[in-house]
């Protein structure tokens, strides 16, 4: 049996329409773009009134902020169900590889990455907080990760920071998909495998073939 709004408490009632929100602000925004969606066509489109709307965000801006982070958070949750075990280190990034592979080619991921960059000039403050929140959440934990390989002289790379940007670059596609330049799933699977394996033995993560193996007899 459903439950009318009578029986809803006021709390509950507010997240859901706040969720109601966030859910039509990023599709608008996304479709739209920042500039062309108003918080009007926001507000018409959720059925949540501009008072509503004003009482939890000061402007547009702050209402985008949220609808990023929310997507951000996402992606941190997804990625945080990957297992780094730092005693199969090639095995846990391959499939941590896998995963942001499949997250980084969702289209709404590349279009809000697209949004932040192109108003990065009018809002230079929301934008160097949604990056560093990025790489808090996404890649913090694969920079830990690296740092703990490193001091136990199973990896070789003289910055985890870096090593985490650049595994976090390769597995996204190098950029491809802000570009429109991403080719078939097939393609882009076998470009993520070579580009895995280049990073696994570029920092000494591969463990190499037991000798003999794929020797013809």
């Amino acid at each position: 049996m459903a439950i009318s709004k009578k029986n809803k408490s006021p709390q509950q009632f507010s997240e859901e329409r706040l969720d109601v929100l966030l859910g039509t602000a990023l599709r608008e925004f996304l479709k739209l773009g920042f500039r062309a969606c108003s918080i009007d066509h926001i507000s018409r489109l959720s059925r949540v009134s501009k008072v509503t709307i004003y009482r939890h965000f000061a402007n547009k801006e702050a209402l985008f902020e949220a609808v990023a982070i929310q997507v951000t958070d996402e992606l941190a949750h997804s990625v945080a169900e990957i297992d780094l075990d730092p005693h199969q280190p090639e095995v846990s990034l391959r499939n941590l590889a896998h995963r942001l592979h499949e997250l980084f080619a969702e289209p709404r991921y590349t279009e809000i990455v697209r949004l932040i960059i192109a108003e990065t000039p009018h809002m230079p403050g929301i934008s160097r907080r949604l990056r560093e929140r990025m790489l808090a959440e996404i890649q913090g934990r694969l920079t830990a990760f690296f740092t703990l390989l490193v001091e136990r002289g199973e990896m070789e790379h003289p910055v985890p920071e870096h090593a985490s940007a650049t595994f976090g670059v390769l597995v996204g596609g190098g950029f491809r998909g802000l570009f429109g330049a991403r080719g078939s799933p097939a393609e882009e699977l076998m470009r993520l495998e070579a580009d895995v394996a280049m990073f696994l033995r570029g920092c000494g993560l591969q463990k190499p073939a037991p000798p003999g193996e794929g020797k013809e007899s």
